[in-house]
């Protein structure tokens, strides 16, 4: 179980390609780590009903193969997310159901 923040150190799973929580009880909180960035085989992120409140230098983050990002249910949830979207050619999945101030 994962409670506080998302470790940094989870950047360092470069081979990553799903990464998914979902909150139920105790949600995470705070930001996205920049260390993100580095998870270049990424082809999923969900991240649904959470605490996080935006992504630590968004400008940086370069997902090339991300294929689905689902970050719904995020109330604190705030940003602009073009930066992202513009790194993401291969993106065919947008959930941002109830995210977002």
């Amino acid at each position: 179980m994962l409670i506080g923040t998302i470790p940094p150190s989870l950047g360092n799973l470069v081979a990553l390609k799903f990464f998914s929580i979902r909150c139920v009880e105790r949600p995470i909180h705070g930001i996205i780590p920049s260390t993100f960035m580095r998870l270049v085989n990424l082809q999923t992120f969900r991240l649904m009903n959470s605490g996080v409140s935006g992504w630590e230098d968004l400008a940086s983050i370069q997902l090339p193969n991300l294929e689905i990002l689902e970050i719904a249910m995020n109330a604190d949830l705030v940003g602009d997310l073009t930066p992202l979207l513009k790194s993401t050619p291969k993106l065919n999945t947008l959930d941002l159901q109830s995210s977002s101030k």
